[in-house]
């Protein structure tokens, strides 16, 4: 127990959500959860969650065996490349979460899902940079994945970018539709598509 939060011992659920914590408060936190072995949902929606924050993580996660489930929803790790980097390290270590949400309700994805699908709809689920981060880097060891549908999400030209880097060396990917994902047009979506046919060695 500290000022900040109060994790009950044996409790399976943690919501944290909309309480603001500093620099130090969300490193100690990462700290009681990287041993904790009950908690398998866990909520940091709002908390405040920086690059600093995100590292803590990282470390918590790739100790922690019980997480399952987490939402880092409204906090700030996507402002830095270092934030972004140490999640998306994180989540493809730990193969004991099943669930993240990043970007609020209906942006959840399924890390089983990512990892053996081999058509991954994605479609209309307000993903943005940071949802796009972990798609790429997650979704990019499934040996399997032949078809991509992001359509219609908010990732803009960086989150975007995350998802066609991590999947660029998929050889068996067919198609990417990042159609109405925030980038500055169709020539842009024409280029897109040219680029990820080139990188597998597939053309339309």
């Amino acid at each position: 127990r500290c000022d900040a939060f109060d994790i009950e011992e044996g409790a399976k659920v943690f919501d944290l959500s909309a309480r603001r914590l500093s620099t130090a408060a969300s490193r100690l936190l990462c700290g009681v959860l990287k041993f904790n072995t009950s908690l398998e949902s866990v909520s940091l929606v709002g908390c405040g969650f920086d690059a600093e924050g995100a590292k803590a993580l990282e470390v918590a996660l790739s100790v922690n065996t019980s997480i399952t489930a987490l939402d880092l929803s409204a906090n700030k790790i996507h402002q830095s490349s270092d934030g972004t980097e140490a999640l998306t390290r994180a989540v493809a270590v730990n193969k004991r979460l099943e669930r993240i949400t990043l970007d609020g309700p209906g942006s959840e994805l399924s890390f089983k899902e990512l990892r053996t699908s081999t058509h991954l709809n994605l479609a209309n689920r307000r993903l943005r940079l940071l949802s796009g981060a972990v798609v790429g880097a997650v979704a990019g060891s499934n040996l399997s994945l032949t078809d991509v549908n992001l359509e219609n999400n908010e990732l803009g030209p960086g989150g975007t970018q995350a998802v066609t880097m991590g999947l660029s060396q998929r050889p068996v990917l067919k198609t990417l539709n990042v159609s109405d994902c925030g980038l500055a047009g169709s020539k842009s979506w024409e280029q897109l598509t040219e680029r990820s046919a080139r990188s597998t060695g597939k053309e339309d």
